[in-house]
């Protein structure tokens, strides 16, 4: 949908940020951390997460690909909504995070606001192990021309980086002028993919 999105910030409080492109105001939920060293009139860009549920849509913005990355992986947890996955976020930056994860450091994480000892234990136990390697791998997926379509395949399940060799591979075979030449290339790729 929207990879990333460059504006003038009209507002940033707590995790509440506008950013004014093309006269639309846009309103995003972001980490703390950005909106803490973020003041008006600035020009900014957002990393996005559009999450859509039945009744509601949402915009999320991050500073990095990588804080991104992270969020997505906390949305895996059992039992963390984006809301919380954006207080996690705005207490440390990913590097700092993804340590404590790899440490095990259940008594650190508790002690961001919204996570006790249960949940902490259950963000260590999804994530550790997996967390650096399909961070580098979403965020090499993200140099791709296609980032969307290959986060959309990893979203599915796919591996990221095999996505993105084949989704490179059957664009060489279409043509990219064709109304229809996204729709083909997904439609390609996930054939390709769900045989291997």
């Amino acid at each position: 949908m929207y990879n990333s999105l460059t504006g003038t910030v009209t507002y940033a409080e707590g995790q509440s940020l506008w950013l004014l492109i093309n006269g639309i105001e846009y309103d995003l939920t972001v980490p703390t951390v950005l909106t803490s060293k973020i003041g008006t009139g600035v020009l900014l860009k957002v990393y996005t997460y559009l999450h859509h549920k039945e009744d509601s849509m949402r915009l999320f913005g991050f500073e990095s690909v990588r804080q991104r990355d992270l969020f997505l992986q906390l949305l895996k947890v059992d039992g963390v909504g984006p809301k919380q996955a954006v207080s996690v976020l705005g207490a440390a930056p990913p590097a700092e995070l993804a340590a404590l994860i790899e440490k095990e450091d259940v008594g650190a994480l508790s002690t961001i606001p919204g996570l006790g000892p249960k949940k902490a234990a259950k963000i260590i136990l999804a994530l550790r192990g997996r967390l650096t390697a399909e961070t580098r791998s979403s965020a090499a997926a993200v140099l791709s021309p296609y980032a969307d379509l290959v986060r959309a395949l990893a979203d599915m399940g796919f591996a990221a980086k095999q996505a993105e060799t084949v989704v490179a591979e059957v664009a060489a075979g279409l043509n990219p002028d064709a109304d229809d030449f996204e729709q083909k290339l997904f439609r390609e790729a996930i054939v390709r993919l769900s045989s291997f």
